[in-house]
């Protein structure tokens, strides 16, 4: 298996969740989703819409879409299910995973994309700038209802850390991270996540931050290539493809931000202290 993997909240959630099924040791090729290289013809062959994360099987196919590449078995053979074990529970799973993603990641992510992103999504999809305010209102309101649906429990499903957490995490830390305005009015952001760092998470947890550290290593080892002293180096240079020796666009990928930094990011999204 192979793992095309970039910046972003996409790619984020499928680390989170093969992190969680206790598998960081799967091969990654990170592409360099700013410059484009997801729209270039040798990645839409493998994947015609362009977008990332996806992963190349054994058998030479593709899965591109996350919750498909986080349901794959193959991905943690034996690791715990992030869906359920039961037929009633993964139907709970795929419930609350579409609901999340059609009622509050789905216009979070097209308000970032017709407002602050637009000048760079723009030249890639059809743009509506003057839906960016609603989009975002949108997202605040499910946001806020989701809060009262899960006010009482550990995780969006109850007691069970499921895919449908790490979906609402990911994106709500971008939306953090972009500065994307949401609702201070809501108590608890989000009150699965808010737990994260507690009872059966913790030692999951641990796995996630090394997973974190790993790629926080490989970007600075990056900056380094191209001369700069920051991991987080934006500078750019050419270097030989390992594969075809042609010189290709190289640009040092940025820190992730890590389970350490939800206080931070709790305070960007809705300004309320710890």
């Amino acid at each position: 298996m192979l793992l095309f993997d970039s910046i972003g909240p996409n790619p984020k959630v499928v680390r989170m969740s093969i992190a969680e099924r206790g598998n960081s040791g799967i091969p990654t090729q990170t592409l360099d989703l700013l410059g484009g290289e997801n729209r270039q013809p040798a990645y839409l062959a493998k994947n015609p819409t362009g977008g990332l994360p996806a992963l190349e099987l054994d058998d030479g196919s593709y899965l591109t879409e996350i919750t498909a590449i986080c349901e794959y078995d193959e991905i943690a053979p034996g690791g715990p299910s992030l869906i359920a074990a039961t037929a009633k529970e993964r139907g709970e799973t795929r419930m609350w995973t579409r609901r999340i993603d059609l009622g509050i990641v789905e216009p979070l992510t097209a308000g970032f994309r017709y407002s602050e992103g637009l000048k760079m999504f723009s030249k890639r999809m059809h743009c509506i700038p003057q839906a960016a305010d609603d989009l975002r209102a949108m997202a605040k309101e499910k946001l806020t209802w989701l809060d009262g649906q899960i006010a009482s429990r550990q995780f969006v499903c109850g007691d069970r850390l499921t895919l449908a957490d790490i979906l609402l995490f990911a994106f709500l830390q971008f939306a953090g991270s972009m500065r994307q305005p949401l609702d201070p009015a809501i108590p608890v952001w989000p009150r699965g996540t808010s737990r994260w760092r507690g009872g059966q998470a913790q030692p999951r947890k641990a796995r996630l931050e090394r997973v974190e550290t790993d790629r926080n290593a490989h970007a600075a080892a990056a900056s380094k290539r191209c001369g700069r002293d920051s991991p987080d180096c934006s500078g750019n240079r050419r270097r030989p493809d390992s594969k075809t020796q042609r010189l290709v666009h190289h640009r040092c990928p940025p820190l992730v931000l890590d389970h350490r930094q939800e206080g931070l990011v709790r305070r960007m999204v809705i300004g309320r202290a710890e």
